[in-house]
């Protein structure tokens, strides 16, 4: 069976599994086996391509490599989910099939395309390990210590009711707002160095697809995106805990009064920056560098700079940027309206 074939039946049979787990956990209306299906699905795929290759000493290692983080990270977050009682990214659409079933749709491309190193390595020719490959193996295996340890350092805060509601700023996640993430994206780069040292230049390429699927989902799906401040609580020391945006605190009873959000500005329009369109005279002006600052412009309403204002304090800038914001309004319309009477007193006067 040629390279492609095997991989192609690979990718069936990771399918096939997510599509079986989908159909039980609709059936039985939990989330509770999302994550220990994917896991599951790696170690198949670890013992499905290692029996049918030539099990060398760098085939078993990579395939080790998986099938241990692989069980790791399974039983891990099947624990987790156990403990919490639901899976809180897919509780609320686990009665919608359709969707459901997408969600489990992408696990098996995830399963898949991560698992593409170990895949391509035992579907070729048998390779001695060489430098390349014990280099890959050495990130691997210092990825997986940062994740694990990362791992349990957030489950043990979790599990302390004091921490409710806290962000975690202790061991590793004090030096990494996601240093399990940070572990993830570093063992999968390894893996992928370690089998791209035996394999031929295109399946070699093809390999770093893997630490660069685990980058994408980590920083713009996971959690860790560019627009993290808006996902994770905006938070505010205080002498007595921690206080959230969304107006709740978790810095016990002694804790001051809550904060509120910023006010959300929408941007300027283009033709409130520059000129407004019924103002030729101001347009030659401008273009002559006699226009005085006056006349056609609107004044662009700022908002606070502070990102943290107590509820008073945030209600107050509200209806204060909400005023100058009719405010502008008013001049605007006032603008436009002696625009267009000296422009009928102009036309007026060329008519005479």
């Amino acid at each position: 069976m040629g390279l492609g074939a095997s991989l192609l039946t690979y990718f069936a049979i990771d399918l096939g599994i997510q599509v079986a787990g989908w159909a039980y956990s609709y059936w039985q209306q939990t989330d509770k086996f999302y994550d220990l299906t994917g896991s599951l699905t790696y170690l198949t795929l670890a013992g499905l391509s290692l029996s049918r290759s030539a099990a060398s000493p760098h085939q078993l290692l990579l395939s080790g490599m998986v099938a241990l983080w692989a069980a790791r990270l399974g039983s891990f977050l099947f624990a987790r989910v156990l403990h919490a009682g639901k899976d809180d990214r897919l509780d609320r659409i686990k009665s919608q099939p359709g969707t459901f079933l997408l969600y489990w749709t992408v696990q098996a491309v995830w399963v898949f395309v991560v698992s593409l190193p170990m895949l391509l390595l035992n579907a070729s020719p048998a390779a001695p390990l060489g430098p390349v490959a014990y280099l890959g193996a050495g990130i691997w295996a210092a990825g997986f210590a940062v994740e694990a340890v990362a791992d349990h350092q957030k489950d043990r805060f979790r599990r302390d009711p004091s921490n409710k509601g806290k962000w975690i700023d202790s061991g590793l996640w004090r030096y990494s707002r996601h240093p399990n993430y940070f572990g993830e994206i570093t063992l999968w780069t390894g893996a992928a160095l370690c089998a791209a040292s035996a394999l031929q230049p295109l399946p070699a390429a093809a390999c770093f697809l893997s630490p660069l699927l685990s980058y994408h989902l980590t920083i713009n799906v996971s959690g860790v995106s560019p627009g993290i401040c808006a996902a994770l609580p905006k938070v505010a020391r205080t002498e007595s805990g921690a206080l959230n945006a969304d107006g709740s605190a978790d810095g016990g009873e002694g804790r001051p009064q809550a904060v509120g959000r910023r006010p959300r500005v929408s941007s300027v329009p283009a033709r409130h920056k520059r000129r407004h369109p019924l103002a030729p005279q101001a347009q030659r002006q401008l273009k002559r560098g006699t226009h005085t600052g006056r006349g056609p412009y609107v004044p662009v309403v700022r908002p606070s700079k502070s990102l943290y204002l107590p509820i008073a304090a945030a209600e107050e800038a509200r209806q204060t940027y909400c005023t100058q914001k009719v405010r502008a309004a008013c001049l605007h319309f006032m603008i436009c309206s002696q625009l267009c009477i000296r422009s009928s007193h102009l036309t007026a006067r060329e008519v005479q």
